[in-house]
């Protein structure tokens, strides 16, 4: 009978062990297949679709956070599906309401600040769980210029990047908030190393990221030799891919309001509005993306231009054509 009773346990204990491995394991896939379906939004062509679908998708994504604890991939995944939701669709709806205090405008600035918070959170669950020496090392600028150096492996670096880019969008949303502001140094040291080790990364990510950086620095306080490394670090992403129509919308919007060359601005957002999205694979929606903001600020004129500065939008439509 004892004999019998142990035999029986046994065989639940190793049951029960064989369905949370099952469980797990249809879990793992699902997260996969969720991964691989989420290159056909990259791809897509109509920003519209990408909006609406993109909340089912955030959604999914922490229920399967919940569901799969283990699994380190669906944090990074939702890192990048809230950052880019907020910076993609979220933002653009705050522009020209800089000094709006409507509660339209208050909710919309709360629920964008509440992602990219949350984008950064899930960006530093992912690095705990596959660097987590460096992850522990990111509040302390010291500790993380000595590790930094070390990482070469491409799931690091990509884990590295998503942390600098959530952090960087989160501290350019609302730069008065202290809290996050600190957080600069350890932006410019993580994306230097990402940017060395993989350039090519998210379609020159890293670079684009330190090239706006120092267009800002350059308006301020760090003057000629920051612009100056702001065009070389375009010039390198152009040269990587000469049809990434974002690259050159960030260039006409930051570098050439930096240097206040208005023709450089209408040229550069033109070229963008009349330029194929098709490539690099992957950018499609970021490229469509880019042709839209390139059209709303075109129309409206970032400082220190203004409509006087920018051809009539007719002509523009009609290159357009």
């Amino acid at each position: 009978m004892r004999r019998r009773n142990l035999l029986v346990s046994l065989a639940l204990y190793f049951g029960l062990l064989s369905g949370c491995s099952i469980t797990k394991i249809m879990l793992d896939k699902q997260i996969d297949g969720t991964a691989k379906a989420g290159i056909a939004t990259k791809r897509e062509s109509d920003p519209d679709i990408a909006k609406k679908a993109l909340p089912y998708a955030l959604s999914q994504y922490q229920g399967l956070m919940v569901l799969a604890p283990w699994n380190a991939k669906i944090r990074l995944m939702a890192a990048q599906g809230f950052v880019s939701y907020a910076v993609g669709f979220i933002v653009p709806e705050l522009w020209g309401h800089e000094f709006d205090e409507s509660d339209e405008i208050y909710f919309t600035k709360r629920k964008t600040k509440d992602y990219l918070t949350r984008s950064h959170k899930y960006a530093r669950d992912y690095l705990s769980r596959i660097n987590a020496p460096v992850a522990a090392a990111l509040d302390t600028p010291k500790e993380l210029a000595e590790l930094l150096p070390k990482v070469k492996d491409k799931e690091s670096l990509e884990g590295l990047y998503w942390v600098a880019y959530t952090w960087a969008q989160r501290i350019g949303f609302d730069t008065d908030d202290v809290e996050w502001i600190g957080g600069l140094n350890q932006v410019d040291m993580i994306m230097k190393q990402v940017e060395a080790e993989w350039p090519e990364y998210d379609a020159g990510g890293p670079t684009l990221t330190l090239a706006v950086a120092a267009c800002k620095k350059g308006s301020g306080f760090a003057g000629p030799e920051a612009i100056k490394e702001a065009k070389a670090r375009f010039e390198r992403v152009f040269e990587m891919f000469p049809g990434y129509l974002m690259a050159r919308f960030m260039y006409g919007r930051w570098y050439c309001t930096a240097i206040g060359d208005a023709q450089c601005y209408y040229d550069s957002l033109r070229a963008v509005l009349t330029g194929d999205p098709s490539s690099p694979d992957g950018k499609q929606l970021t490229n469509q993306l880019a042709k839209d903001w390139a059209r709303y600020w075109l129309k409206n004129p970032a400082s220190p231009f203004d409509a006087s500065d920018i051809p009539a939008f007719e002509e523009i439509e009609e290159d357009e054509e």
